[in-house]
């Protein structure tokens, strides 16, 4: 057999592999994510996962390695709204990248509650399930860095067109970051009574209000008095 035949079929078998290992690892944390949510961390058992995603144990195993992985995977799924293994770049992928100041921070409030509205159960699993497995502690800290610096990409990305002059990049991150924290969300949602929508409205509304220099007021054109 000539060399670069055998070469051929060995990179189509390789990437063949591959794309099953894949659609493997994503029947897996979409059987977790279902169990994860109906159950709570504690009580799904990795043969319960396997078993949902009509696999093996030891396909899992392989595929994903351990039940902790299998839950960071569908936390990650979670916050990006996709099986992205990174998910702050899918968030900045929804971003719509505009030079008009009001615009890009009504679309950063649209896709901060998007985000927030669909990790609100996983932010709770986390800290339930650190409480059983003290290494997931650690990976909730690492997610909370994560939050921090897609927030300080978004808030160093955002048009300065229209931006008050008195406000340097770390009070700009600090306002983004205070007002969208899932802490005010929680609040604004469960305490408050409001739905996402109106929070949305209100962090898009006090987010230009900080950030943004008022509006000016049109010109008027005066009228000459007659002769």
């Amino acid at each position: 057999m000539p060399r670069v035949e055998a070469d051929d079929r060995y990179r189509r078998r390789r990437e063949t592999g591959e794309q099953s290992r894949r659609r493997t690892r994503a029947r897996l944390v979409q059987a977790a994510d279902r169990l994860f949510r109906e159950r709570g961390y504690a009580a799904t058992t990795v043969s319960a996962i396997a078993g949902q995603a009509g696999v093996s144990l030891q396909t899992l195993y392989l595929a994903c390695g351990s039940k902790r992985e299998v839950f960071r995977a569908a936390a990650t799924a979670a916050a990006g709204g996709t099986e992205a293994e990174d998910w702050p770049e899918a968030v900045r992928a929804e971003l719509t990248i505009t030079t008009d100041t009001v615009t890009y921070l009504r679309a950063v409030a649209r896709v901060v509650v998007a985000v927030t509205a669909r990790t609100t159960l996983y932010r709770r699993l986390y800290r339930e399930a650190a409480t059983v497995e003290p290494a997931l502690a650690e990976d909730w800290l690492a997610v909370q860095a994560q939050v921090q610096a897609a927030l300080e990409t978004v808030a160093a990305q955002i048009p300065s067109e229209s931006l008050r002059p008195e406000l340097d990049a770390d009070t700009i991150f600090l306002t983004l970051w205070t007002l969208a924290s899932p802490e005010v969300y929680d609040a604004v949602i469960d305490r408050a009574g409001r739905t996402p929508a109106e929070f949305e409205h209100w962090l898009s509304t006090t987010l230009i209000a900080a950030l943004t220099l008022p509006p000016q007021p049109p010109p008027t054109t005066r009228l000459n008095a007659p002769a």
